[in-house]
This record gives C-alpha cells, structure tokens and sequence, in this order.
C-alpha cells in the first residue's frame, strides 16, 4: 500500500476505533445485565413483602376465626363452662361437632383442640383426654404458664397429636386463651405444607427459593424441598431480599438458585468495566495524540484564516462607524467624498433622528454587564433596520454614543417621505416602550436639500433632542414642536443657566461670571420655594447633562460628591441667597479638581493651545480642523479625539458655540447689521448665520437684539 497522508490517516483511525467500539458494546452489555439485576432485586424485594403480607393475611385470618370462635360459639363456651354437669357428655359431645365444622370450614387447620384447665382435660375432634396422657402436652404447659403475647409458633407434632399420620408434621401453631378467669386454651395448628405451596403458588420455584425464618434465625420453612433442614445458612443461591413480619415474628428470605456461569460473570463485572473503559480511555488518548500531530498544519492554517475574518470584521464595523460619524459631521477626506457620492448617487434629500435612552443613568446600574448593554442596544438597532424595510427610502442607523443612535433617512423625491419618517421614528419609540424596561427619546430633524448639508440635520435633531427635558421624555420631538412653544423671560434664564454650564465643562473659569448674572436675574423676581427647588434642580440637571460628555475621570469627580451635595442643599436651605453660596462653594472645588486633573496630562497645554486658536480664528468661513491640523502639525482626527476628551464636546459643537456666544455680544454692543455681525464671526451667508444662531438660541438674531435691548 502506497504511504500517502491519507493512508497512514487511515491505519491510525481504524484498529483504534474498531477496539473503542467493542470496548463500548462490552460496557454497554454489562451495564444493561447489571440494570436488569437491580430491576429483579427490586422485583424481589417486592415479591418478598407480598409474600409476607399474604402469610400475614392468612395466619392472621385464622387467628381473627379463633377469636370469633372463642367469643360466639356457645358449644364451646359451654365446655368450658359447665364441666360440672351430669350432661356433660352431650356439651362435650357438641364441642366436638364444633370443632369438626371448625375444619371443615377452614381447610389450612389440620387439627385443633381445646384444653379445660380446672380438671386438666383435653378434648380434640376425636378424642377426650387428661393432659397427662395427651401427646401435644407441651405447647399447652408453655401457653398456660407463658406471660408473652401468643404468636405462630413452628415446630413439630406427633402422629397422636395430629391424627393425620404416623409421622411427626411441621405446623405452625397458635394457642389462644377460651377463658381468662381459668387459662383455659384454644389451640389450632396449620400443616406447614400448605403455607408453602401458597407461597409456591405465586413464585417461580424453578429460579428461586423462599425461606422462612424464625425469630431464633433458624429455618423451619422453604420452596426448595433440600433446604428444611433447619440451618442458618444457605449453601448456594443468592439472597436477594428480606421482610419482617411483626406479626408472627418470622423473617422471609427470597433470592435466586445457584447459576455457576452467572455467578462468575456478575463477580467480574467490575472487573470488565473497569478493563472496558480503560480500553477508552487508551483509544481517546491515541486519538487525541494522533490528531494533534495530523491537525498541527491544519489548525495553523484555520487559526490564522478566522484572526483574518475576526480582524476583517472589526475593521469593516469600525470602518463603517467612523464613516457614519465623519458623514454626519462633515469631516471628509477625499477617499471619503468618493464614496459617499457613489452611496449617496439619486439622493435629493436627508433627515436625522438621534434615539437616546431615557435615564442612561438608571440603565447603566440595571444592566451593569457591559455585554447586556451592548446586547440591548443591538436589539434597537436591528428592530431599527426590520422596520424600515417597507419605507420608501433607505435607512441607516448607527450607535453614535454609548446612549445615542442616529437614523440618517436618504430620500428620493417623495411628498409624504418626511412623516413616514416620523411615523417610522413614531412606531420605533413606540416598540422600545412597550417590548424593553426602558424608554428612549427621539429627535428629529428638518430635512435638508441633498446629503452635502446632513451635518445640519444632525445638530438640528441634536437640537431638538435638547428640549426634551421640558417636553417629556418617550416621545419623538421635532424643531416645530420646540418652536412651537412659547418664549420668555425664563427662557432667557435657561441660556444662562446652559452658557454656564457648558463654561463648567469646558474647564472656562468664566463658569462663574455666568453664574453672577444668572444669580442677579433671579434675584430680579419673586419665586416661590417649590418653583425656586425647580429651577435649581434644572440647573442640577444641565451640569449633569454637560458632564456626561466628559471623560470617565473627570466624570468620576462629578458623581463623587458634587452631585449628591447639590440636590441636598436644594432641599436643606430655604432661600436663594443660601443657596447660591453653597452651589459657589460645590462647584467651585469641583471646578479646581478638574482643573487638576487636567493640567496632569502630558497633552493639556496643546488642547489649551488649540482652544485659544480657535478663540482667534473663529471668524474665519474657512476654518475647519484641517486648519487646526496645518498649524500645530497633527493628525485631524487626532486632534479632534482630544478636543472631545478634554471637553466632552465635538470640535464643530464648540466653534458653533464660540461664534454664536460673540454674536450675542456684538448684536448687545454694536449697531451692527445682521449680515456684518454673521460675516465677523464665519458666516459669509447671512441665511447661514441665522439658522444656526437660532438653533442655538431660540431667536432669531433680530429677536434675541431686541429683547436684550
């Protein structure tokens, strides 16, 4: 035979699994034998118990007749009693028919007689007799003069006794007394024959045997005509069980006859298993052995293909989340805008919603195992995907933070595309509520012209999702419904509040002049407690929601203490004065271990040295982060991942930020136009400027002048 690979695969296999599988039907052979001898010892423990309770039932029907007999039978009461009379002759005479019927009607009894102890006389069914000179004397001097309940008593009897034959009989016998005032006695014995062809009626005696013992542990009983020879052990066969009777004081034993070839193969049955499954354990370990040195090069070459596709599969999904991302801010290169004209090619139009979980907090401490999480929030997304397959235009969702997932909607000419996106956002929110233990808010945006303007549907679902504080959470909210709702001064207070917010994230010192004025404008009006509580709690809740953007260690200061501290001072001081002190103090030392940690990283003076760039050349339209990348020599996307740890804010949110904060303050100080205002900070068209100072205002530029003037 040729010696190829497959060959020498082949004779290794074989001879091995060929003695495995004898080896496994020897076992199973053995262990199906040794179940069927657990089951024939259950059969004869049974066996056994229904054998004792048949002699139970027997011999204590016998006794149950005694008594009747001894209580309700007149003849028999009346020899005992009326000895004395000169007719006792015709009462003996009646005694005996007694007795005669007594046998008759119960077969088992092979003889009885009674015993009159005031003159010592003993009458059988044949004969009157004086204890003297009668046979059976001894079982009746034992039973007058024994204090020990009566009970069966095997022995044996003689031929006079018995009145059957010249040979003694095995009976068992039981003596009752017929008077208590004279110990006179009732005697009857049962051939012990006839107990064990009852016990040989429901046995097999071919296979097995069952012998009874006495309370001595002598044997006076059994099916096997070799065996009633009285000793204590048995010289072959197996014992299988033993019940004892209470009753009549006796043990049965039943087991199976001696079986030489069974005998030896049951004591070796050990003995087989254990050379079976050694025969297993030597076939799996060649097996494993050989496997291992045919599967080296094999297993080489699968390990390194599935880190391959494991590889491939991270990428492409960190791929195509950084694309979503970059496609949703506006950062491109030029591989990039290649490929979003080929994806986006037909497109007239986009719409973003941003799905955030409700209560993030509550969500994260519920399902603490990051894999529940991840799990959950695939459950969204796929649910996202099924939902849209009868839209008509595509759909793509991407979780965009830990508790946001954006929707980008690319339309195709289609009047009623923009509330069957609603209605589709609709039906999500309502499938999350009703199917998970949480909930989410939606915002959405106005549709944009194309798919080169998605950044402003982004930040205008963004913008929209911020209201939702004020209007409820589980809901979708649009920009019509926030500008649906009605402006004033609190409004005002609340840019305040968020300007100081966003200052305290951003690690600003001017956090504290903002919160001055904020103090100043609600010291202009009167609030009642429950809406003073109120309101600081908003301002709780914008810091909460600001910090949440920083990384986890500048978070970590925040849910130290700061956060509790501050919800109790809301509750525990009564005035605004008190509170605002005590809100000064908590932020403050919040703010210098910020700080702290801050100025500890080896790159906080290039983020500082970025931000005070930003802070010079925000007024120019041209400004982007390759800009930021050609003056300090840094990757883009590197810079921007900083910028965002930093200050938990994206680099685009925080130039819009910076250009709308110096327009509040130009159209406050200057008489400015509205298109020269726009154009010194970045805004070449002045629609442009008007959109996004809206968006982060609530005004228009003209209206925020006025009511400010």
């Amino acid at each position: 035979m040729k010696q190829t690979w497959f060959n020498r695969l082949l004779l290794s296999y074989i001879p091995v699994i060929f003695v495995i599988g004898l080896s496994l039907l020897l076992m199973t052979y053995l262990t199906i034998n040794e179940m069927s001898k657990r089951s024939v010892l259950k059969a004869n423990q049974a066996l056994t118990h229904n054998v004792m309770n048949l002699i139970d039932k027997t011999l204590g029907g016998l006794d149950s007749i005694m008594l009747y007999e001894i209580l309700g039978n007149g003849e028999l009461e009346r020899f005992f009693s009326d000895y004395r009379n000169e007719d006792r002759g015709f009462r003996d005479m009646a005694a005996v028919h007694a007795l005669n019927e007594l046998m008759i009607n119960n077969p088992l009894i092979d003889s009885v007689y009674l015993y009159r102890t005031p003159d010592r006389t003993v009458l059988t069914p044949s004969t009157l007799t004086k204890l003297e000179k009668f046979s059976d004397k001894s079982i009746l001097g034992k039973s007058v003069n024994s204090k020990k309940p009566f009970k069966w008593i095997p022995r044996s009897i003689s031929s006079a006794a018995s009145g059957t034959s010249d040979k003694a009989l095995n009976v068992v016998s039981l003596a009752k007394y017929a008077r208590l005032s004279d110990y006179s006695l009732m005697v009857v014995n049962v051939r012990m024959d006839n107990i064990v062809n009852i016990v040989r009626g429901i046995t097999d005696t071919n296979t097995m045997f069952v012998d009874l013992v006495n309370s001595d542990g002598r044997l006076f009983a059994s099916t096997d005509e070799n065996r009633a020879d009285g000793s204590v052990v048995r010289p072959g066969g197996k014992l299988l069980a033993e019940a004892y009777s209470p009753m009549t004081g006796w043990t049965i034993r039943t087991g199976n006859k001696s079986n030489p070839i069974s005998d030896v193969v049951s004591s070796l049955f050990y003995l087989w298993m254990v050379l079976g499954f050694l025969f297993v354990v030597a076939g799996i370990v060649w097996i494993i052995l050989i496997s291992k040195r045919n599967y080296k090069p094999i297993q080489r070459l699968l390990d390194e293909t599935s880190q391959l596709q494991e590889q491939s599969k991270e990428n492409i999904a960190y791929l195509k989340k950084q694309f979503f991302i970059h496609f949703l801010e506006g950062e491109f290169n030029s591989k990039s805008k290649k490929w979003i004209s080929e994806f986006t090619q037909g497109v007239t139009g986009s719409l973003v919603a941003l799905a955030e979980i409700d209560r993030y907090d509550d969500f994260t401490k519920r399902y603490e195992n990051g894999n529940d999480q991840f799990l959950l929030k695939s459950v969204i997304g796929s649910v996202a995907d099924e939902m849209s397959a009868n839209l008509p235009f595509e759909i793509w969702a991407e979780w965009v933070d830990p508790y946001r997932m954006a929707i980008v909607a690319l339309l195709r000419h289609s009047d009623k595309e923009e509330q069957a996106f609603y209605d589709y956002n609709e039906e999500l929110r309502s499938w999350v509520a009703e199917n998970l233990a949480f909930t989410v808010t939606i915002g959405v945006s106005r549709q944009t012209e194309g798919v080169k303007r998605v950044t402003e549907s982004y930040q205008s679902a963004i913008h929209a999702l911020n209201y939702k504080s004020s209007l409820g959470l589980n809901r979708v909210i649009t920009n019509d419904h926030v500008e649906s709702q009605p402006r004033s001064e609190l409004f005002i207070k609340l840019q305040n509040m968020k300007a100081m917010s966003q200052a305290f994230r951003a690690g600003d010192g001017e956090w504290e002049e903002h919160f001055r004025t904020l103090y100043a404008s609600l010291r202009e009006t009167v609030y009642s407690r429950s809406d003073l509580i109120v309101f600081m709690k908003m301002l709780i809740s914008h810091l909460q929601e600001e910090i949440e953007e920083l990384p986890e260690e500048l978070r970590a200061v925040w849910k130290e203490d700061p956060e509790n501290r501050l919800s109790e001072i809301t509750t525990r001081r009564e005035t605004l004065e008190e509170m605002y002190e005590e809100f000064s103090l908590v932020l403050s030392e919040a703010f210098e271990r910020m700080k702290e940690l801050r100025e500890s990283k080896s790159n906080h003076q290039l983020v500082q040295d970025v931000k005070r760039f930003i802070g010079t050349q925000y007024n120019d339209p041209d400004f982007s982060l390759t800009s930021l990348s050609e003056e300090f020599g840094i990757n883009a996307n590197y810079i921007s991942r900083l910028f965002r740890e930093a200050f938990g804010v994206k680099f685009i949110e925080y130039v819009t930020t910076v250009r709308i904060e110096a327009a509040m303050k130009q159209l406050i100080e200057t008489d400015d136009t509205i298109q020269e205002i726009g154009q010194a900070v970045g805004y070449e068209q002045s629609r442009t400027f008007i959109r996004v100072f809206k968006k982060g205002t609530g005004y228009t530029p003209g209206e925020y002048r006025k009511t400010k003037r």
